[in-house]
């Protein structure tokens, strides 16, 4: 197995964390998947009893980052990742209110930059909300744009 496809990212649950959280395993033996860590937002951890409701959709992983989206809490993370065993946020986003929950995050990096003149590159993250019911019985979801060209501010 390549080093590339050596870490599988899940959205789940353990014993003691509350939502789904980031779990971590390294499968270079596919035979023997060994857990690595676990990540989740500060009231998800083991001991903190306010973490009711807040579960995370599912990571997106872009090089060393993973984006994080929460279906329930309207938040979104920039984790970084180079250290699978202790993986360390880099900023995180609220949306709720108005949203009720970010689906996914995706990233765009390395755009060129917008302005006539400006110098480097713009990262843009791209976040779409859930609808929960069917026949578009509710409000309609909403697309984000953020910029992460400084990923410590991402700004709507």
């Amino acid at each position: 197995m390549g080093k590339r496809n050596r870490y599988a990212y899940l959205s789940a649950t353990q014993p003691g964390w509350s939502g789904q959280h980031l779990i971590i395993y390294d499968l270079s033996n596919p035979y023997q998947p060994r857990f690595v860590s676990n990540w989740g937002l500060p009231q998800q951890r083991p001991g903190y009893a306010q973490g009711r409701g807040v579960s995370l959709h599912h990571p997106v992983i872009s090089g060393n980052r993973a984006y994080l989206s929460y279906l329930f809490g309207g938040d979104m993370v920039i984790l970084d990742i180079t250290n699978k065993t202790t993986p360390k946020m880099v900023s995180h986003l609220q949306f709720s209110p108005p949203s009720p929950g970010i689906h996914t995050t995706v990233p765009f990096t390395d755009l060129p930059a917008p302005a006539k003149g400006s110098a480097g590159v713009q990262t843009v993250l791209v976040l779409s909300e859930e609808a929960f019911s069917s026949d578009c019985r509710e409000t309609r979801r909403q697309l984000y744009i953020v910029d992460a060209t400084d990923e410590t501010n991402p700004t709507p």
